[in-house]
């Protein structure tokens, strides 16, 4: 099969796996943030963002999908903070043979363990980052919308 025929047809499996799950419900699994000891609030200081591995697991109605992040801030090569976020996305269907099916391909699965899932816990994972760094009397710093 040609790389074009097969890219369409990977387009058209993720399109019919979305048209068969329904998001039920975006829990947080996990966050945690720690400041430093004696660390001294810099302006401005740098944040870098991690992903984790995703995880997917397919039960008889439900997928589950664990989606973690990490963030470092970082000023002048030191260390001020780290935390760590994680997010379970549970999804309904009501046909777990195909969905089992479309899973098994590889690039159904990224996508959807990938930039699908990501699409769906980003603006958690902004207000979250962004309402620790409050509580902890540290300027907020802007995570860009998920391109």
């Amino acid at each position: 099969m040609n790389k074009m025929k097969q890219a369409g047809n990977v387009q058209q499996l993720i399109t019919e796996l979305l048209s068969l799950v329904e998001i039920s419900t975006v829990f947080v699994l996990r966050m945690d943030f720690a400041l430093m000891p004696d660390m001294k609030i810099p302006q401005p200081y740098n944040l870098n963002l991690g992903h984790a591995p995703v995880n997917l697991t397919i039960r008889d109605n439900e997928i589950l999908v664990v989606v973690g992040f990490a963030i470092d801030g970082i000023a002048n090569d030191q260390p001020l903070f780290s935390g760590h976020f994680d997010y379970q996305i549970v999804f309904k269907h009501d046909n777990p043979s195909r969905i089992k099916e479309i899973l098994e391909i590889d690039e159904v699965r990224s996508f959807f363990c990938g930039a699908q899932a990501d699409k769906i816990v980003w603006s958690y994972l902004r207000n979250a980052v962004h309402q620790i760094l409050l509580d902890a009397g540290l300027p907020s710093v802007v995570i860009p919308l998920y391109r």
